[in-house]
């Protein structure tokens, strides 16, 4: 093979070189550059799924969480109406200023407990919890002011935290009002079961109507003679004393009576009562008349209380 030849056999093999790797070099993928995590520019943008919800039915069950709620007071006003007046025929009353709506008597509770309770403030929009054991101590208390209250009832819910001082205690949940003097103007208790470990049942609420009703003499009424002749109706649903008291706007008892009256279920009503009580006076006096209930079973503690205010002349 002559110089040439050869020359044009290296130039072919050469430019065949050339083709291949240029056909090559074209079928290569660029290099990717990696998009950065975060950065100035760097967004991300996600889909939301859909959210099916299930459509609840009548046989559906609420489960109550045991982790105790916030200590917070849920209130709202649900009636801007004068108080009701007291009818005159028997057996029928007005509705009671304090109505505990829950728990109800006979309740079994641990831990914590929600009151909820429809309540016609004392003077000043003050409102009044108590708890307290078979012996007579306070075991936790709460005293509310709604200062803004501007009459009518409030509908409120608290939370009430408590140590059961056994396995299981009996106690008393009551809930009351007081006038400018600080004397009782409503008062209305359930008795519950405390419980250390246990299942809760909360029952539904008691009588809720006034659980004294007096038809002589009226609020307001102006009293003369020494003395004032009572007469009503009262429902009593434990066994435990009823007092008659006067008390003026200082504190002082113008005058007191212990009676005995009829324990009486919700399905009968109420029962009549009347009694007399011999007051002295040197000048016109307003006092407030107290008709309270005392538990036997809770070593005297105030069940139930309803009142109205009075003028004594001599």
């Amino acid at each position: 093979m002559n110089a040439a030849a050869k020359r044009k056999r290296v130039e072919w093999i050469t430019a065949c070189i050339v083709i291949l790797l240029f056909v090559n070099g074209c079928r290569r993928e660029p290099a990717q550059t990696p998009i950065p995590e975060s950065g100035p520019t760097a967004t991300r943008t996600s889909i939301p799924q859909e959210i099916h919800f299930p459509t609840p039915s009548a046989s559906a069950a609420i489960v109550e969480t045991q982790t105790p709620p916030p200590m917070v007071v849920l209130t709202q006003p649900t009636r801007q109406t004068p108080l009701p007046q007291i009818t005159t025929t028997a057996g029928i009353s007005k509705p009671a200023l304090v109505q505990i709506d829950a728990p109800g008597p006979g309740s079994k509770v641990r831990d914590y407990i929600w009151v909820r309770a429809n309540v016609y403030p004392g003077d000043g929009g003050n409102i009044h919890l108590l708890m307290t054991g078979e012996d007579g101590r306070t075991i936790t208390a709460r005293d509310l002011t709604y200062s803004n209250w501007a009459g009518g009832w409030l509908s409120i819910a608290e939370v009430l935290y408590f140590t059961p001082a056994a396995a299981s205690e009996k106690a008393l949940l009551s809930v009351y009002t007081l006038d400018w003097s600080g004397r009782i103007t409503a008062w209305a208790s359930v008795e519950m079961l405390l419980l250390q470990v246990g299942p809760e049942e909360i029952e539904q609420h008691g009588f809720q109507k006034d659980p004294f009703v007096v038809n002589k003499p009226q609020a307001g009424s102006v009293i003369t003679g020494g003395s004032l002749h009572l007469e009503g109706y009262a429902h009593l649903t434990q066994p435990g004393t009823t007092t008659y008291q006067l008390i003026d706007q200082s504190g002082s008892v113008i005058a007191e009576q212990e009676v005995s009256l009829p324990t009486v279920l919700p399905s009968q009503g109420y029962a009549s009562f009347e009694a007399d009580l011999a007051y002295q006076v040197q000048k016109r006096t307003p006092v407030r008349l107290i008709i309270k209930q005392a538990s036997s079973e809770f070593q005297g503690q105030t069940l139930a209380v309803s009142s109205l205010i009075l003028f004594l002349d001599p």
